[in-house]
């Protein structure tokens, strides 16, 4: 089934539209700062790559990406389902989006089939499973592949996320785990979180495979400091565990977003980004062709530039 086309528009402060494009279902979209994005909304605020709307070929659906979630009638959110004439802030008292649905006429038989298909499963029907399998894989797969990003395909491609969300949501759902799952919003709501958390564990477990089988170098992301190696502190420091959660690592590389772009230049970004691989000041002097004290005062610089960053 082909969903309807959307139009995406972002409102002016007097509520008149200010820009607005128009997507197939077919599509997922992308909403953010960064001119990656398929709707760019030019807000500081805004994350680099705040949400996802996409279309499960009978609704559209909005999901956060970003650490600060959306905004539906006042209220924080990390996914909503979209009906036409709705509106959506980015982030409190900041851009505003409109969406129209050319036809969101829905047969209601569909819906309560997705209902029936879910409490099926929950008894254990293969056959039900593969049903919401058929609906569903394709628009998990193009949500994995977007969270993924760059993450070589010869260890955990968009597939393997998907296949991976719903062999976990079928035996979580047989165990009886997960008693909030009843419809269909609660489903999407549902499996855009699986997605999220099982790319980022896979971003994660790249990661560790690329410095050494799991062995990660000096500071985890979860534990960076730039402070000298014998000391605590530094700008991540409320991040302590060896294994942080999918949401701390979210807000992580958010905020690591804004860092780096209050650097004056690539010379201190690398210095940074080193650090946070696990080298040590005088593997960083090597690696960048420094002399010792030149990166020891590069670091220096970079705390105090950092401490002038609003959090």
């Amino acid at each position: 089934m082909v969903g309807s086309p959307i139009t995406i528009a972002e409102l002016a402060d007097d509520g008149s539209t200010q820009d607005s494009m128009a997507f197939e279902a077919e599509d997922v979209i992308q909403i953010g700062r960064h001119k990656e994005n398929d709707v760019v909304v030019d807000d500081i605020r805004v994350s680099r790559f705040h949400a996802s709307v996409f279309c499960d070929g009978e609704t559209w659906h909005c999901a956060a990406f970003g650490a600060n979630g959306i905004n539906v009638d006042d209220s924080r959110v990390s996914y909503t389902e979209i009906h036409n004439g709705m509106k959506i802030k980015l982030v409190p008292d900041g851009p505003v989006l409109a969406f129209h649905v050319e036809d969101e006429s829905i047969d209601e038989q569909l819906r309560g089939s997705v209902t029936v298909l879910i409490d099926e499963m929950k008894y254990g029907s293969e056959e039900s499973m593969e049903k919401l399998w058929s609906r569903c894989f394709a628009t998990i797969v193009r949500l994995a592949r977007q969270r993924l990003g760059s993450v070589s395909r010869r260890v955990s491609d968009e597939e393997d996320v998907a296949a991976k969300v719903f062999a976990d949501l079928f035996f979580a759902s047989q165990k009886g785990k997960l008693p909030e799952l009843s419809d269909r919003q609660s489903l999407w709501r549902l499996l855009v979180t699986m997605t999220k958390r099982t790319a980022i564990d896979s971003v994660m477990h790249e990661k560790r495979e690329k410095r050494g089988g799991g062995k990660v170098r000096g500071d985890s992301i979860g534990q960076f400091r730039l402070n000298d190696e014998s000391s605590g502190g530094g700008a991540f420091d409320q991040f302590t565990s060896d294994e942080p959660t999918p949401d701390a690592i979210i807000a992580i590389k958010e905020r690591m977003d804004v860092l780096l772009s209050a650097l004056p230049d690539d010379e201190h970004r690398q210095v940074v980004l080193y650090r946070l691989e696990g080298y040590n000041n005088n593997e960083i002097a090597e690696k960048m062709n420094l002399s010792l004290r030149t990166t020891e005062r590069r670091l220096q610089s970079i705390r105090n530039m950092w401490s002038t960053v609003d959090d």
